[in-house]
């Protein structure tokens, strides 16, 4: 509950930004072609969105296939269905923002940042008197579920 006030001034103020950016828009090169320019840039972001989309899941399932857990590209998954949420919105405002989250390197970037301070001050105890941070990029998942657990043998179950 301590974040309702922000969001419901976010669900106040960003129809508000979206309706008079239109309109100047519209007065500065006209209705009609801004109107063209709306729908030229969700057509434009649904094809970029298209491309991205089947790129990051390339590499979300060749991070699974070299045994390597793809955190990064999940959240690179995330980024990219926020960004086709953002293209459905009619709006130049949430139109410049989605396209934004599709660039592969300013996503990228975002998500470098939210890491940062999400994990900042955290560390990673692996070893006693070790501490070491591990970054997403780093953790590697053993093949066909192996871990140090596992032991072969047979056994005798008696009732």
């Amino acid at each position: 509950m301590r974040n309702f006030p922000v969001l419901a001034v976010l669900l106040i103020l960003i129809p508000v930004t979206e309706i008079f950016l239109f309109v100047q828009m519209g007065q500065a090169i006209g209705y009609f072609t801004t109107l063209v320019a709306l729908v030229g840039m969700t057509l434009l972001g649904s094809y970029l969105l298209r491309r991205q989309g089947f790129v990051t899941l390339q590499n979300f399932l060749q991070g699974f296939a070299t045994g390597r857990l793809p955190a990064f590209e999940a959240m690179e998954g995330m980024l990219v269905a926020l960004s086709s949420l953002l293209l459905l919105i009619p709006g130049f405002l949430s139109d410049i923002i989605g396209l934004f989250f599709l660039i592969p390197w300013t996503r990228r970037w975002i998500i470098r940042i939210w890491l940062k301070r999400r994990h900042a001050g955290v560390e990673t105890k692996i070893y006693p008197n070790s501490h070491t941070r591990i970054e997403p990029e780093q953790i590697v998942v053993k093949p066909q579920g192996q871990t140090h657990y596992d032991y072969e043998g047979e056994y005798v179950r008696k009732d």
